[in-house]
């Protein structure tokens, strides 16, 4: 025990006051230490608070929210920082219950997550999912706080935010730049200095520069126009547009069209470019192909009518009182061919003519196609008509020239109309006009034909209309005559006729049949001709067959006629009221009536010559001749054409062209007929060729039936 030891000379009164001082002195001190500690704690905890409401303002501004996970309760309690002044907002819930929260696809990824972590198998907990409206996202954090001396986990503490926007943001860019890496355009992004910084695979196709070496480039060099439209443009433009200008690349320019639209700076870079550059090459080419289209002809390569018709209207200008001729063609039958050997094969057809035709223009004149079978030819002004009638002979022989086409060896023609400027018509309306009227002139007159306009002729339209007046009147009342051409063998003996029809009108006179069969086909007449052609061949047999006479009588069926379904009755009751058998009777068919309807004609030859009738294919050489022909149809004989007879006696190759044929029959088991024998010459060199038939002026004319039957009583 401390027992207080008195100061000597000091009385107790002085003892007891210095005590008191010093207690107050260790008690003010005391108080002070504790001020001070009170201030530290004060300071501490202000502080503390501070940070606390920093931590809560962060998480507030970034949207995040604090869980804590106590693995006694199993609970997960949730802050949430909704407002700057607000108090947080706390939920408190089962970790079962938070993740029903969950998208069900998203869960299971969850749980292995948290599985892992708490496991002790990762550092730290991160994973992102969908809340159940399969719509929003979560990206929580976390991180073990607390285990037991086991390891287990016994806390956990994180966050969790809403990343929608963010994931929106994200795809949108991977869009971007999808958008920007695969753009068929070239995309560049420049600096201020136009040096290349990112680039897409089009740019450096279209620059022919590498990867390697597109970093860095001066675009400006690439593209001189781009810097010089900036300069021109006024200060801040949004927007640069340069139209059809030139990219420098190793080799060649490209044509292209530039935009560039700028990017606003910051501090860290000046203003940035996005420069999109299209490619025009293509786009050119098709604006080529389009000029192309819109001034010439697919198939032909020839000028199209409306630039044909400009090009006409510009040579008349030039021509002022000039001579200018112009010649309109058009293919004979091609509508024929078309129908009987396709489109295509008919392209074919007309795509040679065409080229046959501008092979022989002499220099300076032009050729277009005027339509679907039609050429239209002009001249250099100061030409006259004997220059156009030159060219039109020209144009008229290369046509004829034999064509190949497949099996067919093709014989085509062409009428030609003529009209010369100014005298003509002063306009291209009325040139060509004239020039028309002249063509259907050609056309009316046998075709295979140049006709030049003369004012006449435009009374001529008028005269076929009243020409076909009287043919229909002709055809109701039969008012046609028959004659007959007698067919000899290579003894000049009578062997057969052919039934030939004539006209003789009243107010027309003697009308040629090469004008008024075309007529009759025309406008469906034929068969009323045809009809009276057949009954006068059956009367005509039946009276050579009174004489005992079995001279094969022939007549001709037109293209329509095989199209009638009742031809067969037609004919068999003809022969049965004259008491004729179908086997005195020999039907002559051109090709032209077999091309129109091959699979038909077939039935029809077929059943006629079932019925005994002597089949003979006319005119063979002449139009679509196809072996196939004399293959597959039931013909008993076929009649050269006088184009194969007209050179034969001079011509070594029409001679070998006759003797094949010849040869070609005789295989084949069928009869030859040589038409339009005219010389002693052509006959002889016939018969040393094998023919065993024939019939032209050398041997008898057309004469009429009573003539035909005197010849045959005096045999």
């Amino acid at each position: 025990m401390y027992v207080p030891v008195p100061e000597p000379g000091a009385s107790s009164d002085e003892l007891h006051e210095r005590r008191l001082a010093r207690e107050r002195a260790a008690r003010k001190s005391a108080e002070r230490l504790l001020e001070q500690k009170s201030l530290a704690l004060f300071e501490a905890l202000r502080a503390s608070e501070l940070s606390q409401r920093r931590l809560e303002l962060a998480l507030w501004a970034s949207g995040e929210s604090i869980w804590e996970w106590d693995a006694d309760t199993d609970e997960v309690r949730i802050t949430r920082y909704v407002a700057v002044e607000a108090a947080p907002k706390v939920d408190e819930v089962l970790l079962i219950d938070a993740l029903d929260q969950i998208f069900p696809d998203d869960i299971e990824a969850v749980v292995l997550a948290w599985r892992l972590h708490v496991s002790g198998s990762t550092a730290e907990f991160d994973v992102q999912f969908r809340r159940n409206d399969g719509q929003s996202w979560v990206r929580s954090r976390g991180k073990v706080s607390e285990r037991d001396a086991a390891g287990l986990a016994r806390r956990m503490v994180g966050t969790s935010k809403d990343i929608t926007r963010q994931r929106q943001q994200d795809e949108s860019l991977r869009l971007l730049g999808h958008a920007f890496a695969n753009s068929r355009d070239a995309l560049v992004l420049c600096d201020s200095a136009w040096r290349v910084l990112e680039s897409n695979q089009a740019f450096h196709t279209l620059s022919a520069l590498p990867h390697g070496l597109s970093s860095r480039t001066d675009l400006a060099a690439l593209l001189p126009a781009l810097p010089m439209a900036l300069n021109r443009e006024p200060a801040g433009a949004v927007h640069l547009w340069v139209p059809d200008c030139r990219l420098h690349r190793p080799g060649h320019d490209v044509p292209v069209d530039v935009s560039a639209t700028p990017l606003p700076g910051t501090e860290q870079r000046g203003v940035q470019w996005i420069v999109s550059i299209k490619d025009l090459r293509e786009s050119k080419r098709l604006e080529s192909q389009l000029a192309t289209a819109s001034r010439y002809d697919a198939l032909t390569g020839l000028l199209n009518r409306a630039a044909t018709q400009h090009a006409l209207r510009a040579q008349i200008d030039a021509a002022g009182q000039r001579p200018l001729p112009m010649l309109w063609v058009n293919l004979d039958g091609f509508k024929v061919i078309n129908d009987g050997l396709g489109a295509t094969e008919a392209d074919a057809v007309f795509a040679r003519c065409s080229s046959r035709v501008a092979a022989v223009l002499p220099e300076g004149w032009t050729i277009g196609r005027w339509g679907g079978d039609e050429l239209l030819l002009f001249g250099r002004p100061g030409e006259d008509a004997q220059s156009g009638l030159a060219v039109g002979r020209a144009a008229l022989a290369a046509i004829a020239a034999p064509h190949l086409q497949g099996e067919a060896g093709i014989s085509m023609t062409a009428s030609i109309g003529l009209a010369v400027h100014p005298e003509d018509g002063e306009t291209t309306e009325s040139l060509v006009q004239n020039a028309g009227t002249a063509l259907r002139h050609a056309k009316n007159s046998g075709r295979a034909r140049l006709e030049a306009y003369h004012p006449q002729l435009d009374d001529h339209g008028l005269q076929r209309l009243t020409m076909l007046s009287l043919l229909r009147k002709a055809c109701e009342v039969d008012a046609f005559r028959f004659v007959a051409q007698p067919r000899v063998d290579a003894r000049q003996c009578v062997v057969g006729h052919e039934v030939l029809v004539r006209w003789h009108s009243a107010e027309l006179g003697p009308v040629s049949p090469a004008v008024f069969i075309p007529l009759a086909e025309d406008n469906g007449l034929i068969d009323r001709v045809g009809r009276s052609a057949i009954r006068a061949a059956a009367r005509l047999a039946a009276r050579l067959g009174h004489l005992g006479r079995r001279e094969r009588v022939s007549v001709n069926l037109a293209a329509k006629q095989l199209q009638d379904p009742l031809l067969a009755d037609v004919l068999l009751s003809e022969l049965f009221a004259v008491g004729v058998r179908p086997a005195d009777l020999e039907l002559e068919v051109t090709e032209t009536g077999l091309v129109q309807d091959i699979d038909g004609a077939r039935r029809v030859l077929e059943y006629l010559s079932s019925e005994g009738f002597t089949l003979a294919l006319d005119d063979f050489g002449t139009g679509y001749s196809s072996l196939s022909y004399l293959q597959t149809l039931p013909f008993h004989k076929i009649k050269l054409d006088r184009t194969f007879v007209r050179d034969v006696s001079k011509d070594p190759r029409a001679a070998r062209l006759v003797e094949g044929v010849v040869d070609l029959c005789k295989a084949l088991d069928l009869h030859v007929v040589a038409e339009g024998v005219e010389t002693i010459e052509q006959f002889e060199r016939l018969c040393t060729l094998g023919v065993p038939e024939f019939q032209g002026f050398l041997f008898h004319r057309p004469i009429d039936f009573d003539a035909i039957v005197d010849i045959s009583r005096n045999l």
